[in-house]
Formats: C-alpha cells, structure tokens, sequence
C-alpha cells in the first residue's frame, strides 16, 4: 500500500495520466513515421522491379515484393510495439521499438520459411494424390470380365483367367459364410 502512495504522491493524480498520454503520443508519432515510409518503399518497389525488356531467358515477376513485406513487418512491429508500450509504459520508446523491430523480423522471416514449407508439403501431397488417381484411371478393373482403360480405348472383353475363377470362388464362399453367421 506505502508502494502505491508513493508512486501516486511521485507522479500524481493528472502526472500519472499524462505519462501515459505521452507515451501513447510518442508512439504514434513513431508510428505514423513508420507507416509514411511505405510512400518511398512503394516508389522504391516501383523503380527496381520495372520491366527492364532486356535478354532475361527466364522473367519472374517481383512487382509489390519490396511494399508488401514491408507492410507485414509494419503490421507486426505495431502491434508487438502496442504489445510492450501497453505492458512497459516506463521502458522508454526507442527501446521498445527496437525491441519489437528486431522480434517483427525475427517473426517475418519464420512466417516466410513457415509458408515456404507449407507449400512445399501442399505441392508433394498434390503431386502424390495425383500420381495415386493416375495410376487407379489406367486399369479400372469391371467385375465379370469388362474392363476400360482410361486411354481412350474404351470398353472391351477380357478372357477370364484362372485367378478370377478362384477370387469369385473365395467371394462366393465369404457371402456364403456370412449368410450362415447371421
């Protein structure tokens, strides 16, 4: 209690409220200078991923590249900046935005290879279900002798081997069995 009245006798009753404004203030003010530096990423982003028409075999398109991450680490860093004025009103302002810059890009560049990885499994899980479908549509297999492959040659009659007189055996004698059990 002798804590609490020593800090409300320090600071006051107004002197604590404009602490907190204060605080509240700079970060905003660092805040919307952060965010006004989005007009030159967007123009730097413009300048370096223009279309140069020159020889390339190869052309990838990085248009919005450079302005996009840098909108992400923008969302990130203010909020995990909110985060820390919110919890450390007393740690000061250019601590804490450091603080939250170096973790926002820490938390980009893991969400980047994070998404990289995940797409990677999306793609192999694709590309096996794929190959499964593939290699079921070359022979789907007609009871009675009909068969169809998938190629585009149609329906037509296959000669009957000895394992499908034995496999209808064991059908026949599986359907038998459990017409007795129940």
């Amino acid at each position: 209690m002798a804590e609490i009245q020593a800090i409300a006798d320090t600071f006051g009753k107004s002197g604590w409220r404009d602490l907190v404004t204060s605080v509240w203030r700079k970060h905003l003010i660092i805040c919307l200078f952060l965010g006004l530096l989005a007009i030159p990423m967007y123009l730097m982003d413009l300048a370096s991923t223009r279309d140069s028409g020159g020889g390339n075999w190869i052309t990838l398109d990085f248009r919005g590249l450079i302005f996009w991450t840098y909108i992400a680490f923008l969302a990130i860093d203010i909020v995990l900046s909110s985060i820390g004025v919110l919890s450390f009103p007393q740690a000061g302002m250019l601590r804490i935005h450091f603080c939250s810059v170096v973790l926002a890009v820490i938390l980009l560049v893991t969400g980047f290879f994070v998404y990289g990885k995940l797409l990677r499994a999306a793609a192999i899980s694709i590309r096996s279900t794929n190959t499964n479908r593939e290699s079921a549509e070359r022979l789907v297999l007609i009871p009675h002798g009909m068969y169809k492959e998938s190629r585009g040659r149609g329906w037509s009659r296959r000669e009957p081997s000895d394992t499908d007189g034995a496999r209808e055996g064991e059908l026949a004698s599986a359907s038998e069995a459990n017409r007795t059990d129940s």
